[in-house]
């Protein structure tokens, strides 16, 4: 493993040939990463979707589908060694905001402030009957 940057599922790639040339038509977004039924050992292999139809098959091989269905002719499954990542893109980490253009044009929203709450004062207490009030004989039938 050289210091290359690391693969991730969605990434662009280009492929290269075993001396290291890049495979000019071969490039494409990476679909799969991981071993493959018809290899032996622990070899990782890497699915991609062609953004041409120089491939082999759609994404399944030998009866395994291993990513897709892409269009025909548009899968390709190489080593690991054989793909790069195309330089450029957010790390592996970022590729949540794929879409960094709309993420930076986006205007932020205003915070409106909410609107203080109306107190209501309480109502004012009843004054008591004064107490002179009550023995008033012509008053007493109100407070019977």
């Amino acid at each position: 493993g050289g210091g290359g940057e690391p693969l991730y599922l969605g990434c662009r790639v280009d492929v290269f040939d075993r001396k290291g040339r890049p495979r000019r038509l071969d490039c494409g977004v990476l679909k799969f990463l991981g071993p493959t039924a018809f290899s032996s050992g622990r070899q990782v292999w890497c699915g991609i979707e062609l953004d041409l139809p120089y491939g082999t098959h759609d994404g399944e091989v030998e009866g395994r589908r291993y990513f897709g269905p892409v269009s025909s002719r548009c899968g390709l499954l190489v080593t690991a060694e054989l793909c790069k990542r195309v330089p450029g893109q957010p790390s592996a980490s970022k590729a949540a905001y794929s879409d960094t253009d709309s993420v930076r044009t986006r205007s932020p929203v205003p915070i409106v402030a909410a609107p203080a709450p109306v107190v209501v004062p309480p109502p004012p207490p009843s004054k008591p009957v004064p107490a002179a009030c009550r023995n008033d004989p012509a008053l007493s039938a109100l407070f019977a």
